[in-house]
């Protein structure tokens, strides 16, 4: 990360320029208010109170209470309609209207699910752990429920596709599918493969 200091009439700002990335830089005066300014030198003005790092071309604005996302061109995706927000994420950011309720917007800011989840996690594999009542479940990257939210706790989606879910303390494993790798049976399973039954030790799949 680099820091230059330019100087405005007599005001001075801050540029960041990240040498990694050819996304937009950003800018603070000396009022604390923030300005995005595209590779192009597309200008907006000092009108943001916070700007956030740039997650896959895109970043989350505010000018006052509710958030925003805008992406590299200085396009706005989304009204300020957002209380809570995160970055972007396997093509997917976290949002929630009122602080209680969350759900996705995908690439395009449009929000793909309704904003009824009590919890969320991000999207893995086309997937994305989310709870109602305390119970867990996962939606598609369509939005669609697609396993109910029955889980003790959120699916752990592995790198090698399979998902780890547990439900009333035993554990089983999905393919991507959703299809049953192994049923609910086990004491314990390791995202190495090694699984408990009892205590006969298992070995579900190589790492």
């Amino acid at each position: 990360m680099i820091l230059r200091k330019i100087a405005f009439g007599f005001a001075f700002a801050f540029l960041f320029t990240d040498s990694t990335r050819s996304q937009n830089v950003k800018f603070s005066d000396t009022s604390n208010r923030m300005a995005l300014v595209s590779p192009s030198g597309k200008f907006t003005g000092f009108e943001f109170t916070e700007i956030s790092s740039f997650s896959e071309g895109k970043c989350f604005i505010n000018k006052g209470e509710l958030y925003a996302f805008a992406d590299s061109g200085l396009t706005l995706l989304t009204e300020y309609v957002y209380a809570i927000v995160s970055g972007y994420k396997n093509g997917f950011a976290i949002v929630s209207r009122d602080s209680v309720h969350y759900g996705f917007i995908d690439s395009a800011g449009s929000e793909i699910c309704e904003l009824k989840y009590e919890a969320v996690k991000s999207f893995k594999r086309g997937f994305a752990p989310v709870s109602i009542q305390n119970k867990w479940g996962l939606i598609n990257d369509s939005g669609k429920l697609v396993y109910g939210c029955e889980l003790d706790y959120p699916p752990n989606i592995l790198n090698n596709g399979l998902i780890l879910i547990i439900r009333n303390s035993k554990w089983a494993v999905l393919n991507n599918d959703l299809s049953f790798f192994r049923e609910f049976q086990y004491d314990f399973i390791l995202p190495s493969g090694e699984a408990w039954l009892g205590r006969e030790k298992q070995i579900l799949w190589n790492k």
